[in-house]
């Protein structure tokens, strides 16, 4: 081998480890595929801290937080957010109120932890100005006498 066929071969070498880099940021610097601190960038860039959260957790309240940060303060905007933070598992029902004003019930029981989580994202998400109500049902029965007459 001579020098120039060395020269070449040390240059497409390092092209080549510049094109892995590149093509390594541009699969893995995605939300769907972002892991650990890359993750964490992405919570700087659009306003979310990590706290405790776990790679798949933070990955779904930076939805929500990507989604309420381009949310215009609707009801429908605020209950998209709390579906893509919360999943479709937690069920809830949205309903309009009076003049600027809605109710969202939560119809299962949460955490109070999830609780307040829900309540921060739809205080950031609504509107100024549009009162919001959250309401938490327990999914424990409650008593109720049973047959009709005391049969």
């Amino acid at each position: 081998m001579n020098n120039t066929e060395k020269l070449a071969a040390a240059l497409v070498a390092q092209v080549q480890d510049l094109d892995d880099a590149a093509m390594d940021v541009f699969t893995n610097f995605t939300l769907d595929n972002a892991t650990g601190i890359n993750l964490d960038v992405f919570g700087v860039i659009v306003g979310r801290e990590r706290s405790s959260a776990n790679d798949d957790a933070y990955r779904d309240a930076l939805r929500g937080q990507i989604r309420l940060n381009r949310s215009s303060g609707t009801i429908e905007d605020i209950l998209e957010v709390l579906t893509l933070v919360f999943g479709a598992s937690v069920p809830m029902a949205l309903t309009e109120g009076t003049i600027a004003e809605f109710e969202v019930d939560v119809l299962t029981s949460i955490t109070p932890d999830k609780a307040l989580r829900m309540a921060i994202a739809v205080g950031r998400g609504k509107a100024a100005g549009i009162k919001a109500n959250l309401q938490f049902f327990d999914a424990t029965p409650t008593f109720a006498f049973d047959g009709v007459g005391g049969a």
